[in-house]
């Protein structure tokens, strides 16, 4: 049999179930090119079911591999922020793309949600209710930090998500308190990576850090709850961009409830202080105030919960010893 009645007959076999391909396969495989003969006698004995098979197969793979399914840029990327960390990226559409749980405990929340597929304000609004079912969202734990980057526009995005979250928090009686900001860009990721924090944590606390006069330890920040880290960056004013209500902080001691606690603890009247100072702060993880006055040259520090009113730390130095 001549090569052209192989073709022919290959050519009726084939178009039955892959006309279009042929003319491809013929030129993929070389056929009308080949040089090879093959025996009259051998080919009446010969079945080409295998040969058309290995053809079928071969278009097969080439449909695959040139038929791929398009792959879909994550438009924006959103942090969600209380103490689990969890990050969202989105297409154009708003759509989930992949969710991320940025610490074990953004992990933990994210064991039973299917958010993939769905809107990113269904996603937030789940996560949300995840927070409060497990407790990290409470009435008096209920600053939400997000944050959202990306190269377009998401003002549009930024402000339906937070409208969408505060009517889920309503509806649950927990009062709005959703901080956002804008990052532009991403220098402090390889440092969110190396401390399992999400980017947009690391940029408010590279935000306090950097508020003048600043003496907090990087490692007590990195202790805080998205909560604390909230209520120190209002104090040191370098809140984010914009707020949605108001971090609770009936858990807390004011400053003259502090002031109280350590002229107490120094046996010291109030109109007897000089250069009496009081400053919201961090030490070892925990939010202070920390109170600072002079008597009869004396130099009085102390550090004073402002949960429990538990002094922390004291300090008493006799002025005379730095002169």
């Amino acid at each position: 049999m001549r090569n052209k009645d192989i073709e022919e007959r290959l050519s009726q076999e084939i178009k039955s179930t892959t006309p279009d391909l042929l003319d491809e396969l013929i030129n993929e495989l070389d056929i009308r090119n080949t040089t090879t003969t093959i025996k009259p006698r051998q080919a009446h004995r010969r079945s080409y079911k295998p040969l058309l098979a290995s053809i079928l197969a071969v278009a097969m793979l080439i449909v695959f591999a040139l038929v791929k399914p398009p792959v879909t840029k994550a438009y924006a990327v959103i942090d969600l922020d209380v103490n689990p960390s969890i990050e969202l990226s989105v297409d154009k559409n708003d759509k989930v793309l992949n969710v991320t749980g940025v610490n074990d405990e953004g992990k933990q929340i994210l064991d039973d949600l299917k958010l993939v597929g769905t809107d990113a304000y269904t996603a937030s609004n789940a996560i949300l209710g995840a927070l409060v079912s497990k407790g990290y969202l409470t009435k008096t734990a209920n600053a939400v930090l997000l944050s959202v980057r990306s190269t377009g526009d998401t003002k549009a995005l930024e402000t339906k998500l937070t409208e969408k979250m505060s009517a889920y928090l309503s509806s649950v009686k927990i009062a709005t308190a959703i901080f956002t900001q804008n990052i532009d860009n991403d220098s402090l990721q390889k440092y969110a990576n190396s401390k399992g924090i999400s980017l947009g944590k690391a940029v408010l606390i590279h935000q306090i850090m950097s508020a003048p006069h600043n003496r907090t330890s990087e490692a007590s920040l990195l202790k805080l709850s998205t909560h604390q880290l909230i209520l120190l960056a209002k104090e040191k004013r370098v809140m984010p961009e914009a707020a949605y209500g108001q971090a609770d902080t009936s858990e807390y001691i004011t400053k003259d409830k502090a002031i109280e606690i350590a002229l107490k603890k120094a046996n010291v009247k109030k109109t007897e202080a000089k250069n009496l100072m009081v400053e919201f702060d961090s030490e070892d993880g925990r939010l202070v105030y920390e109170v600072e006055f002079n008597h009869k040259h004396k130099e009085y520090e102390y550090d004073v919960d402002a949960i429990t009113g538990k002094i922390v730390t004291s300090e008493v130095e006799s002025e005379e010893e730095d002169d």
